[in-house]
């Protein structure tokens, strides 16, 4: 009874930032994370997802939202993390094979992003919204075709000591 009152008497007297935090769930972090992106602070969404990962690792989605952000601050390489993670978890979650994709695209890592939408392929194909995967591994192809096309032609410019012709030819790529 002593002890109550001793307690009741130590709570009453903490001021407001003594007062223990009610900490947030993963979802709420997630809600957190996804109003920041619709804002573009793709900064602190990316830290609002990395607070829902901690607290729910084994949820898809937020590393998929996460690569989205990285995508956005063009940090391809967490981006494929991210999404190579979520597929891990899901490989059912479309959205993360392109994200995949985008990011190594970016990075010129064209047969990566071919041989990760040919796998989306394979484990989306019976799901409404495979198309997407389709489109994206056509645009892929096309991508590396063109980067094939860059370097073939730059090789042969400095095949003939032209250095200048060889960077404008792999400029675009």
């Amino acid at each position: 009874n002593s002890f109550c009152t001793l307690l009741a008497v130590c709570v009453a007297s903490m001021s407001d930032d003594d007062q223990p935090v009610q900490e947030k769930t993963w979802q709420e972090w997630k809600a957190e994370g996804n109003a920041l992106f619709k804002d573009k602070q793709y900064d602190d969404c990316v830290a609002a997802y990395s607070e829902a990962i901690d607290l729910q690792p084994s949820e898809a989605s937020l590393w998929s939202n996460r690569s989205a952000a990285y995508l956005l601050l063009k940090n391809f390489n967490l981006a494929m993390d991210d999404a190579s993670k979520c597929l891990d978890i899901d490989p059912e979650y479309v959205k993360a094979y392109g994200r995949y994709a985008t990011a190594a695209c970016n990075l010129g890592r064209f047969r990566d992003a071919i041989v990760m939408l040919e796998r989306g392929l394979k484990h989306c194909a019976a799901l409404p919204n495979s198309a997407v995967i389709t489109a994206e591994l056509k645009e892929a192809m096309r991508l590396a075709k063109d980067a094939d096309g860059a370097i073939a032609k730059a090789r042969a410019h400095l095949d003939n000591n032209e250095e200048s012709l060889a960077l404008r030819a792999v400029s675009d790529v």
